[in-house]
């Protein structure tokens, strides 16, 4: 019977432990699927956002393809300058102070002794050293030689090349005259004076002025250029030839001719090739024939820089002369070639 009883009793100890057992199973099993269940709702989740993304990207991407929208530029800020509010002002020279330093170069003289001067001296050059559009409003004095402050010093020694010419300079009210003036001096000039009070000065003295369209405003003309006569005459003569090869070909042929049409003052300074001949560019045509009879005689043409004795050989080629070229670069070419030149003497030129 205790027996029975000790059986029964282990019976049932067994059965609860395997209903303990069943039951911690059961909620592992159920923990396990909860766990993976909401490992998948977040892997859902996730693949929901990825396709939305996606979504959004395809639908921008066929907008853009359509024009609908633009894609937005990113554009940087310019940089902000900070401009101060309080200016200085330079506290140099002013205009007047340099037209007075002027004054201490230059000797002015008044509308009455420039008018006698203009009446009675031809020789004395008035220069005005306006801009042309100021001579709309007040005219210019007649004869006078148009170079404007800015371009005087570089230009005067070409337009005015004799340092001992009597000159007036004017402007509008004398001080810019005065600059010039004293520039003038500076350079080398002997004999310059300012017209005090300027254009205005001698016209309230009831002195003549001309009022002229031609001076006030300018019209270029829109024909030629000089590079489109050098075109024309290189193609007629060719490309000419060097220094060197004009020395060999009047070395070997002794009736080789060299004709420079380079002016006084360019032989002062650079000299001759000896035995050339020298003539006026505006006289070769006139007086060339005086000098060379035979169209065949070889003639090599020259000048300081080559252009004009390329113009010169076109003439001589339209004048009948079969033999014709020119130096390329000219005097200044065969100075720099190392080839030899002699003095030029005042006066030597021909016809």
């Amino acid at each position: 019977m205790n027996k029975e009883k000790e059986g029964g009793v282990k019976m049932r100890k067994a059965i609860v432990c395997a209903g303990v057992v069943f039951v911690f199973t059961s909620w592992l099993v159920q923990a396990a699927q909860a766990d993976e269940l909401l490992e998948l709702k977040l892997r859902m989740k996730m693949i929901q956002n990825q396709m939305e993304t996606l979504q959004e990207k395809i639908e921008k991407f066929g907008a853009e393809r359509s024009g609908r929208i633009e894609t937005p530029v990113q554009i940087e800020a310019p940089t902000q300058i900070k401009v101060s509010t309080q200016i200085e002002a330079p506290k140099g020279k002013t205009g007047v102070d340099f037209g007075n330093e002027a004054k201490r170069y230059v000797q002015g003289i008044s509308t009455y002794e420039a008018k006698s001067i203009f009446n009675s001296d031809k020789s004395t050059i008035f220069v005005d050293v306006r801009r042309r559009s100021e001579y709309v409003a007040d005219g210019y004095i007649e004869g006078s030689l148009d170079l404007s402050l800015g371009r005087l010093i570089f230009d005067i020694r070409m337009r005015i090349p004799n340092k001992d010419v009597p000159i007036i300079t004017y402007c509008k009210k004398g001080m810019r005259a005065a600059i010039a003036g004293s520039q003038l001096v500076q350079m080398g000039y002997t004999n310059v004076k300012y017209l005090e009070g300027g254009i205005l000065g001698w016209k309230n003295a009831g002195y003549p002025v001309v009022m002229s369209a031609y001076m006030g405003k300018i019209k270029m003309p829109a024909g030629k250029t000089p590079e489109d006569f050098l075109r024309e005459a290189r193609g007629m003569v060719g490309e000419g030839i060097s220094p060197i090869e004009a020395s060999r070909r009047r070395d070997s042929d002794p009736n080789t001719m060299i004709l420079d049409v380079a002016t006084r003052r360019e032989h002062g300074l650079l000299g001759k090739i000896e035995g050339s001949l020298i003539m006026d560019a505006g006289k070769v045509a006139f007086n060339i024939k005086k000098k060379v009879h035979d169209a065949n005689v070889p003639i090599i043409t020259t000048c300081t820089a080559g252009k004009r004795g390329l113009l010169t050989a076109k003439i001589l080629k339209e004048m009948g002369y079969k033999n014709v070229t020119y130096i390329q670069g000219g005097l200044n070419a065969w100075k720099k070639a190392g080839l030899p030149t002699a003095t030029y003497v005042s006066g030597e030129e021909q016809l």
